[in-house]
């Protein structure tokens, strides 16, 4: 089990190395497309360019690689026509092309036999493990579910694209009556004046009172002793 274990994760980062390199051959910067040692350099394979170099042309040789990278120029070279024949593969695709089921049995094509109008309407295969504990140890169950796209989104989605659905939008007031259309004038507000500050003065002090000398006078009446 352990060996199996160390397989599948190997071939895990083979297609995660594989993946890396793909996308700088075919999409990386100028200087770096369709250069397989700078691919392999850009994508973090290999330590010195030297290796890098060895990992290259290890990958360029493996028929897998080969697959994606065609596959990746497509991609990048699609167009209107391709996404519509694209989009059109899943709306008519017929699910009895990529599986079979009876009354009590459920089988699944094998990808190797699909042609491209039935693997494009694939999205996907999932897998659940089971384990159960029996008298002879654990027995573990895999269960495969195909993923298929939406087959109605797709119907929806060419007829838009070929023009056979119109998409009309009215627009009315309120309750369905007519659109209410008011005019509204809105004058800048008037510049506010500042009213002047007016501070009390204080009050005046009363006249002095003099004899008829002109002395000051004084309580007792008479002027300086």
């Amino acid at each position: 089990m352990a060996d199996g274990l160390r397989r599948a994760n190997a071939k895990v980062r083979a297609a995660i190395r594989r993946r890396r390199f793909v996308q700088q051959f075919v999409n990386g910067a100028p200087d770096v497309a369709g250069h397989q040692t700078k691919a392999a350099i850009a994508a973090g394979i290999g330590g010195t360019p030297g290796a890098s170099a060895v990992h290259a042309t290890h990958l360029m040789r493996q028929p897998e690689t080969q697959a994606a990278i065609l596959r990746a120029m497509d991609l990048a070279g699609a167009t209107e026509q391709r996404i519509t024949a694209e989009i059109t593969r899943i709306a008519l695709g017929d699910p009895r092309d990529v599986q079979e089921w009876g009354e009590d049995y459920h089988r699944f094509v094998p990808s190797r036999l699909l042609d491209n109008n039935s693997a494009a309407t694939i999205q996907g295969v999932n897998s659940e493990k089971t384990e159960t504990i029996t008298e002879h140890g654990v027995r573990t169950t895999t269960r495969l579910k195909l993923l298929q796209y939406d087959k109605v989104a797709a119907l929806a989605l060419l007829t838009k694209i070929r023009g056979m659905v119109k998409t009309k939008m009215e627009l009315t007031g309120a309750n369905g009556g007519p659109i209410e259309h008011a005019v509204r004038f809105y004058l800048p507000a008037p510049a506010r004046v500042r009213e002047p500050v007016v501070i009390d003065a204080p009050p005046a002090l009363p006249p002095a009172s003099t004899n008829g000398d002109g002395s000051p006078h004084t309580e007792n009446g008479g002027g300086p002793a």
